[in-house]
């Protein structure tokens, strides 16, 4: 997967081990899952079944806002 590089400001940032990016850090906890010593990403249809999105700037979000989310890839 090609990741294009977005400019973080704010509360947003990029995770370092699947290098997505993340609207806030709340989203990014979010798609981390697992205990401690055990922890992964979530896959891409495992955080849309959740109901995380990409907003229009790029960036994953826990609860997309409504027309702001581009529409599911799978």
């Amino acid at each position: 997967m090609t990741h294009m590089k977005l400019h973080l400001t704010g509360d947003r940032n990029q995770c370092p081990t699947c290098r997505l990016y993340f609207n806030s850090t709340s989203a990014f906890d979010k798609h981390r899952v697992g205990t401690w010593d055990d922890r992964r990403c979530l896959t891409v249809p495992e955080m849309e079944a959740l109901g995380m999105a990409i907003n229009k700037a790029g960036f994953w979000v826990g609860r997309p806002r409504s027309g702001n989310a581009i529409p599911s890839r799978t």
